[in-house]
């Protein structure tokens, strides 16, 4: 049991076939280098949110959803505008 709730509650990772691609558009949207580190990390909270609630993670219509989320549990208006920018890229 406590395997199990330590793989639960482990971040997920974003998998090699979505970070090759994910990196090569941070590159082309002109995201400053030092920034992709906090993209991936947000990038990772959006894949958690759609596994957590059984979400398809390419439907962009599920982004409202993540960012009101964060917005519950308190999160500033700037630490949502930089998750949410993360995940439309």
């Amino acid at each position: 049991m406590l395997c199990r709730k330590l793989h639960k509650s482990a971040m997920r990772q974003i998998p090699t076939q979505i970070q090759v691609p994910y990196d090569a558009l941070l590159v082309e949207k002109a995201i400053p280098r030092e920034s992709h580190g906090h993209y991936r990390k947000w990038f990772r909270y959006y894949l958690d949110f759609c596994l957590k609630y059984d979400l398809i993670q390419s439907n962009k219509e599920n982004l409202p959803n993540f960012i009101k989320k964060l917005k519950d549990k308190k999160q500033t208006a700037g630490q949502r505008n930089q998750k949410s920018h993360a995940n439309s890229i």
